[in-house]
């Protein structure tokens, strides 16, 4: 699936017959890898990465309303501490329906309801291990995502 202007998240999740089963990567235009959640980790604050796509659970994904959970563990991408700054992480936190586990799609970006920031990949790094953070949306690669 692509996040395109005519498939916002929202709409991705009213085409799934059951957004609970049916999960996909999210991979970066910017160098073809894939959202990560970092060692696996399956506790609060995990760190989320780009790593090169295997498909492990980790790095599944599905739409649950306005949410974007794990197939790892189902819990929620998380802005860190609801920071509404650049450079803010993203996280992986237990689901509590708050503005900073809330997102939509615009175009092929991937944007925030706490601050309508863009998913960045930090300083456009291309390698295994780039963190994931929030940034003002500027329509760089490394804030172009594929579903």
């Amino acid at each position: 699936m692509d996040l395109s202007p005519e498939g916002e998240l929202r709409a991705i999740h009213e085409h799934e017959s059951s957004a609970l089963t049916t999960s996909f990567g999210i991979r970066s235009f910017l160098n073809g890898k894939c959202l990560d959640i970092e060692w696996a980790n399956r506790n609060n604050g995990a760190h989320t990465i780009m790593w090169d796509c295997h498909g492990g659970a980790n790095q599944q994904w599905y739409v649950d309303g306005n949410q974007i959970k794990s197939k790892l563990n189902n819990k929620c991408l998380d802005i860190e501490w609801a920071n509404r700054n650049n450079g803010a992480h993203v996280i992986m936190w237990d689901c509590h329906g708050g503005a900073n586990q809330q997102w939509y799609g615009d175009g092929y970006q991937i944007k925030s309801g706490l601050n309508n920031k863009c998913l960045d990949i930090e300083w456009a790094n291309r390698n295994n291990g780039a963190h994931i953070i929030m940034w003002d949306c500027h329509g760089g690669a490394n804030q172009q995502w594929h579903l």
